[in-house]
């Protein structure tokens, strides 16, 4: 079995819809889970039930009384729905709902093995601002920002690299349409609830996505003598018209735009690993994004037994770039990641097989 098929599988996809997946070519006009519906009729099975289950609540997702069930679980609902004590029962019935209902998506696999800075460098004054780097042993990602723009970091660019590549995937195509609108780029990318103003959600889009397409990234591996890279620059050229103070009004005759670099869109077609965009879309931290996709990814090479990965392996992953020797710093990232872990196996349909021990994470085939 293909990892493909295996972690399609894992999302929710019966198998034979998930080989049928795998196997043609997808042309949706409807997003990704338009795509598997048209798949898994032709390949004469039921589209993906709306109840599969990538939480585990303990009471259910809601209790109807003291609202949902986990502090997460209620954050994910207020971004796509409002507050959870405006909701009707009907309303946080069709919550509940979304928050089961797994996305296909797909994500470009040396952003999600190795993956974007988790905060903001802004506040450097030195050309460190500019010009980021991270390293898992032999590979390296260095991210150099426009002046004018600076440095992706943080959630939201996880989300957009996420949702380029599945419109690339699906639509084979590397001319990205971005909407007539912000408010409907918004809606293409799953924010339905939005906040204004300089610290809101409608700015801070707008500021990543051009910090993000406006990035020169490039890819490294030096295994001695032997140096290897690639550029993966998400975008050759585009526009974006986007008014954050006015996100309703039409762009213009134009839509907003992107056309993505040979390499990246490349990348996309023959290396992305399909995931789940509502996790993306619900998990907070980016930190907690970067575990869910390197698990889910790692996930399918235990094929048998148990497999240990250690703590010195996991800072290096996940710790961006702080000192591993020291024993303060490896005690606190060991804090964070066993609180992320925490919400990322709440959305997992597999938490069972992943357990934290005293020498790292045991992932279970």
């Amino acid at each position: 079995m293909s990892d493909f098929i295996a972690q399609a599988i894992r999302l929710g996809l019966p198998e034979h819809v998930a080989k049928e997946l795998a196997s043609k070519k997808v042309n949706p006009a409807g997003g990704a889970n338009a795509a598997v519906n048209r798949v898994s009729a032709q390949a004469g099975a039921s589209p993906p039930p709306k109840t599969t289950e990538i939480t585990k609540p303990q009471q259910g997702a809601f209790d109807f009384v003291g609202g949902l069930a986990s502090p997460l679980q209620r954050h994910v609902v207020e971004q796509q729905h409002g507050p959870v004590k405006k909701l009707t029962a009907a309303a946080k019935k069709k919550a509940v709902l979304s928050l089961q209902d797994p996305e296909l998506g797909f994500m470009e696999t040396t952003l999600l093995s190795i993956g974007l800075p988790y905060e903001s460098v802004d506040h450097l004054t030195d050309a460190s601002r500019l010009v980021w780097t991270r390293r898992v042993g032999k590979r390296s990602l260095t991210i150099t920002g426009d002046p004018d723009f600076g440095l992706p970091s943080g959630k939201i660019p996880r989300l957009l690299s996420a949702w380029i590549c599945t419109e690339a995937k699906l639509t084979k195509k590397r001319e990205i349409d971005l909407g007539s609108s912000y408010n409907d780029f918004l809606k293409r990318i799953g924010m339905k609830h939005v906040t204004g103003g300089k610290n809101g959600s409608l700015t801070a889009v707008r500021e990543q996505a051009l910090r993000l397409f406006t990035s020169n990234i490039r890819h490294k591996e030096v295994d001695g003598h032997r140096v290897g890279f690639e550029n993966l620059d998400i975008a050759s050229n585009g526009v974006l018209l986007w008014n954050p103070t006015k996100p309703s009004d039409p762009d213009s005759i134009w839509n907003s735009g992107l056309k993505l670099s040979e390499n990246f869109f490349e990348s996309c077609m023959e290396h992305s690993a399909p995931i789940n965009l509502n996790v993306i879309r619900a998990l907070k931290s980016p930190m907690a994004i970067d575990m869910y996709l390197w698990i889910s990814y790692r996930s399918n090479i235990v094929k048998v037994g148990k497999h240990l990965v250690e703590w010195p392996t996991l800072f290096e992953q996940f710790g961006q770039g702080r000192d591993a020797e020291n024993d303060r710093a490896m005690y606190k990232f060991r804090e964070r990641f066993r609180l992320h872990l925490k919400d990322v196996l709440g959305f997992m349909p597999d938490p069972d097989r992943y357990h934290d021990s005293k020498q790292g994470l045991i992932i279970t085939a």
